[in-house]
């Protein structure tokens, strides 16, 4: 039987499934029982699943026009506008949280030093 891998465009995805199935099935009893086969079926169905999506042959794009190389390179320059946008939008988030949680730090640590000196201070009186 020729494998049926070699051609990704003939296997439906029911087929698929089938084949997926079939390599789940073949687990039989647990080690230590007679009719245990060595094999592992996670690594089966692993490289079942490579094959099908590594193996398979790319499609040949057709030939781009002048029109569509500018349209594709305007798609692209929009992209990246976008995305650089979405990064500085979130970096200037993420500096503002980090002002805040600084100046919170610094309060706490205020806070903290006169706590410690009134610690101090009432732990004097009590001494004397």
């Amino acid at each position: 039987m020729p494998d049926p891998f070699k051609v990704r465009s003939k296997l439906s995805t029911v087929a698929i499934r089938i084949l997926l199935a079939r390599a789940a099935k073949k687990s039989g009893p647990p080690p230590g029982i007679p009719g245990h086969q060595s094999g592992n079926i996670t690594d089966t169905r692993y490289q079942l699943i490579k094959r099908i999506l590594y193996e398979t042959p790319k499609p040949e794009l057709p030939p781009m026009t002048e029109e569509d190389i500018e349209r594709h390179k305007t798609i692209e320059r929009a992209w990246k506008l976008f995305v650089r946008n979405q990064r500085e939008k979130r970096d200037a988030e993420m500096a503002a949280k980090y002002k805040m949680l600084d100046k919170a730090i610094i309060e706490l640590e205020k806070l903290s030093e006169t706590n410690e000196s009134s610690n101090r201070d009432a732990s004097l009186e009590r001494l004397e």
